[in-house]
């Protein structure tokens, strides 16, 4: 839902919608049946002025239209006709009692016809026009055509001018006006039925939209509040429900903010290959929410993990609590026939002990853990002033990172790569430094970390790829056309480019020469890597781009785990080759990491050789490239052309 849910829908806007359109298409029917309303009106109401016009003539004349007798049978029928129009008009009188009335008209004429024998058919009319207003128009349809044809029998039969044609005649005209008129009516009706229906029908396709948006809603905020993987709260959640835990906060009880990481656990279970990830964090989500009693538990990263806990013990009793906490974490999980180690780094922090600002109190808690993921401390670590003083140096580097690279205080130095075999330097890796106005240069393991939490670890990568591009095209221009120059890319670049493809693209736009740059991936990356990521490494090789495994021998990989992986060079790690004078097993595994990797057609090189013995001891096992101070430290681009220059021509 990425989504799914990046704009709220406004469903009261779609209601109002809704009921313009319901407006729209009463107006709609209105405009149809207006003119045939305003007819009906006028012929209705001609027809009505027509015939009490024959009927006060018949009153006052009777000789000359017809024969009338009974005048006060004629009056009686038009003041209930006038009477049940008045009422009909003001809605008063309902259709049952319009019949009656109708009715009772048609008695007294029927009366007056039978007492007298004849009287004037002009008055049958209104009394057909009474019952069409109270009946259906169905049913007044068929009465009037009806009598339209009864009336058309007699016409045909009677060939004298008499009275009772002359009557009859207008009768006849009358009868067609009210059939117009009940034509009108029943199509007027259909329409309104239609609309009606129409409209209800809208209502309740809105009624279903408003609730599907109510539920959408619902689900929305659920998925924008909570972790998909674990249903905990996520890390903008948890970070708002400290927020008002502290700034609303009416109590004195001490709040103890908890960040749980497991660093390691991703490593062990990609280098055993073990697809049991679900389960792994499952059974940890499972145990943090059985040890900590609060609903304030937030997950920020695959298995990281951040509590806000009320303590509602003493400080040192509470501390005692975390140490069995901890000691339960630790316990190894059973799962599959797996035994996988744990290792949790717990760091804490208090308020209003550590301070009274929320933000200041996460950080805090995570700068305790750092301490110890860094000090290798298996226990909660509680965070105390001196972090404090570390985690001001960090955020005052870290919150200058942005400007830094706006303002290219970033430079990029090389360090020479040699041939063991011809004896040239052929390659160099770009190696970044920070050059700080007031702290001078900063080394990367400095600020590669702090960029790393800032995010701002993506332009930083840029901006080093985009620096190598222009430097790689000088040396190549005026010193070496072969030369190659390997540039580091950290997991988390990778892992933050890789799935949206941003790398891919950068990498195609800008277009290194072909088998003249490489990248080099730590054995953490690797570790990590799933079918997506091995994809995008397959089409970073297809640009012509080589890959080398940095740092190998840190972690837990093994070289058959890494046999799937387009990768050219591996580099063994200078923690390594710095022993291999002290410890002969060491030297041993060079060996044993160059034959194998001979055999899968990987080159080696050996990082952080700093003297003599060791190169030749390198050399005995036929390592394929040597770098470290032995040869030179990292230079900048015009003392490394300089250096190139001379070595080469020398060699």
């Amino acid at each position: 839902m990425s989504l799914i849910f990046k704009k709220t829908i406004n469903q009261e806007k779609i209601l109002e919608d809704s009921d313009l359109v319901l407006k729209e298409l009463s107006l709609f029917n209105q405009s149809q049946v207006q003119i045939r309303l305003q007819a009906l009106q006028i012929l209705n109401l001609t027809t009505i002025v027509l015939l009490l016009v024959l009927i006060l003539g018949s009153l006052i004349a009777p000789n000359s239209i017809a024969a009338p007798s009974l005048p006060a049978a004629s009056i009686s029928i038009l003041a209930l006709i006038s009477i049940s129009l008045y009422f009909h008009s003001k809605k008063n009188i309902s259709a049952k009692d319009g019949l009656i009335i109708a009715t009772l008209c048609t008695l007294i004429y029927a009366s007056a016809l039978w007492f007298n024998g004849v009287y004037p058919v002009y008055l049958l009319p209104i009394i057909v026009l009474l019952v069409t207003l109270f009946t259906s128009p169905n049913k007044s349809l068929i009465l009037n055509i009806t009598t339209l044809i009864l009336v058309c029998i007699v016409l045909f039969y009677e060939n004298s001018e008499t009275p009772l044609k002359i009557s009859i005649r207008i009768l006849l005209g009358s009868i067609f006006l009210v059939i117009v008129s009940n034509v009108i009516i029943r199509e007027n009706r259909h329409l309104s039925e239609s609309a009606e229906k129409l409209a209800s029908d809208l209502k309740e396709l809105a009624r279903e939209i408003s609730n599907n948006l109510n539920r959408a809603n619902v689900e929305k905020d659920k998925a924008l509040r909570t972790d998909q993987s674990t249903g905990l709260m996520n890390e903008k959640t948890i970070y708002d429900e400290i927020k008002k835990l502290i700034i609303h906060r009416k109590m004195t009880t001490p709040i103890a903010i908890i960040n749980l990481q497991f660093l390691k656990l991703n490593e062990h279970l990609a280098a055993h290959q073990i697809n049991i990830h679900d389960a792994v964090l499952d059974e940890i989500v499972s145990r943090i929410k059985k040890l900590f009693n609060t609903n304030n538990i937030g997950r920020l990263g695959k298995f990281d993990f951040i509590i806000a806990a009320e303590m509602s013990l003493s400080e040192a009793e509470f501390k005692n609590n975390l140490k069995t906490i901890y000691s339960e974490l630790n316990r190894s999980i059973h799962i599959t026939q797996n035994l996988i180690p744990l290792l949790p780094h717990m760091g804490i922090a208090f308020w209003p002990d550590s301070t009274i600002n929320y933000r200041n109190l996460i950080r805090y808690s995570q700068a305790a853990t750092l301490n110890s993921i860094e000090n290798k401390i298996a226990g909660p670590v509680f965070f105390d002033q001196q972090m404090e003083l570390n985690l001001a140096q960090t955020i005052y580097l870290t919150e200058q990172i942005p400007t830094a690279i706006v303002n290219n205080q970033f430079k990029v130095f090389y360090q020479p790569i040699i041939d063991l075999k011809t004896k040239r330097f052929i390659k160099a890796e770009a190696l970044i430094r920070w050059d700080h106005p007031q702290k001078g240069l900063l080394q990367p393991s400095t600020f590669i970390p702090l960029a790393i939490i800032s995010r701002n670890i993506i332009d930083l990568t840029e901006l080093t790829i985009n620096q190598v591009k222009h430097d790689l095209f000088l040396i190549q221009k005026e010193i070496d056309g072969d030369f190659q120059i390997s540039i580091n890319l950290s997991p988390h670049y990778l892992e933050n480019t890789l799935d949206n493809r941003n790398a891919i693209d950068f990498l195609k736009k800008i277009n290194f020469p072909k088998n003249k740059v490489i990248l080099e991936i730590t054995e953490e990356a690797v570790l990590s890597t799933d079918l997506n990521m091995l994809q995008s490494l397959n089409e970073i090789r297809n640009l012509g781009i080589e890959i080398a495994l940095d740092d190998f021998g840190t972690g837990y990989s093994s070289l058959s785990n890494l046999s799937v992986l387009p990768i050219n060079y591996i580099k063994i790690d200078q923690s390594i080759v710095n022993g291999i004078e002290q410890i002969p097993m060491n030297i041993k595994i060079c060996k044993l990491i160059t034959e194998l990797s001979h055999d899968a057609g990987w080159k080696v090189v050996a990082e952080g050789v700093e003297n003599q013995n060791q190169l030749n001891l390198l050399k005995d096992i036929n390592i394929d490239f040597i770098q470290g101070y032995l040869y030179s430290k990292p230079l900048p681009l015009d003392e490394l052309k300089k250096f190139l220059r001379e070595q080469n021509t020398a060699a």
